[in-house]
């Protein structure tokens, strides 16, 4: 019963968060990373790719893209380079959902320590919110979405819903950005703003 109440949850947030106003596409074709503010690591532009170098020690790298928003969807295509044996963090990749400030942000969040999860920072407040496990292979591709609606957020990777959460920040516009913490060759970022953020 469990299981088809939160299918059913799942299918009306995702219904809701298809009508777009406007979509952005970041393919970084020519190196082209004007729109972008990397925060943490050493990030460099690559034909067709954004790739994060730094893998030093454990850390959270991030580089976030100059459009904000509060509701839509955001996919990425990313290929993890290699496992950061620093900490037993392995190997990662995510999304920035909302950066309102240096304290207030929201990510989702994969492989790191062999797990999924959404970390929140609000001031004080810290909290990594546990999402089951996943190991990514080094040097194969994968794709993350999450979708931003009605106070809720829903990750899913290849296709398949992994969870839906309580947005913590639901009546804020934040900027999203791209996550890791190794080494990692991010393809694609497209943005998909709710009808409500024209």
């Amino acid at each position: 019963m469990m299981r088809i109440r939160l299918m059913l949850i799942a299918g009306a947030l995702l219904m809701s968060a298809c009508a777009c106003a406007e979509t952005i596409v970041e393919d970084f074709e020519g190196g082209d990373i004007s729109r972008w503010q990397p925060l943490s690591g050493d990030w460099i532009a690559d034909d067709g790719a954004f790739i994060q170098l730094d893998a030093s020690a454990p850390e959270y790298r991030m580089a976030l893209f100059d459009r904000p928003w509060r509701g839509g969807s955001c996919e990425i295509v990313a290929t993890p380079l290699e496992r950061n044996a620093n900490g037993n963090v392995g190997t990662s990749f995510g999304i920035v959902v909302k950066h309102l400030s240096e304290d207030r942000w929201c990510a989702a969040r994969v492989g790191s320590y062999g797990k999924c999860s959404l970390i929140v920072r609000d001031g004080e407040r810290k909290q990594t919110i546990s999402l089951g496990h996943f190991a990514p292979v080094p040097g194969r591709t994968y794709t993350m979405r999450v979708q931003v609606a009605n106070g809720m957020i829903a990750l899913s990777r290849e296709g398949l819903v992994v969870a839906i959460l309580a947005d913590p920040f639901p009546d804020e516009d934040g900027l999203p950005g791209l996550f890791t913490e190794t080494r990692c060759r991010f393809e694609s970022m497209t943005l998909d703003l709710a009808e409500e953020e024209r």
